[in-house]
C-alpha cells in the first residue's frame, strides 16, 4: 500500500465518520433502554413500553414518557421519588452506568466496520 492509497482510505473513513457516529448512538440508545427496561417498575406496563430514543449523529435523546405528564410524570416519580419520601429506583441512573461501560466496545466496533468499509 502506497501513501496516495493511504490517504484515499482516511479520506473515505472521515466521510463516512457521521455514519459512525450515528450507529454509535443509536447502539448506545439501544443498550440503554435494554438496560433500563428491565430496572423500570412494573405495575400495568406503561412504564416499561414508554422508552423511545431520538437519535442524530450528534447525540441521543433518551426519555420515558410514562403518563405523558413532562416533570411531574409518573415515570419522574419512580425515577427521582417523591416529596413524601418514597424513594426513587434511579433506573436512568444505572442504565446510564451501564451503559457508559460498553460505549468503548460499541465505539470500536463502529470504527472497525467504518475502516474495513474505507478499504473497499
Amino acid at each position: 500500500m502506497n501513501l496516495q492509497d493511504l490517504s484515499n482510505q482516511l479520506d473515505s473513513l472521515h466521510k463516512g465518520f457521521d455514519g459512525v457516529k450515528r450507529s454509535f448512538n443509536e447502539r448506545r440508545g439501544s443498550r440503554f433502554i435494554e438496560h433500563a427496561i428491565p430496572r423500570t417498575p412494573v405495575d400495568t406496563g406503561l412504564s416499561r413500553n414508554s422508552w423511545h430514543k431520538e437519535v442524530s449523529s450528534e447525540k441521543v435523546r433518551i426519555y420515558n414518557d410514562a403518563a405523558r405528564g413532562g416533570a411531574d410524570s409518573y415515570a419522574s416519580h419512580w425515577n427521582y421519588g417523591t416529596s413524601r419520601g418514597i424513594i426513587g429506583t434511579q433506573t436512568m441512573e444505572k442504565a446510564q452506568n451501564l451503559t457508559a461501560q460498553e460505549e468503548g466496545d460499541i465505539f470500536s466496533e463502529e470504527i472497525g466496520k467504518a475502516w474495513v468499509d474505507a478499504q473497499k
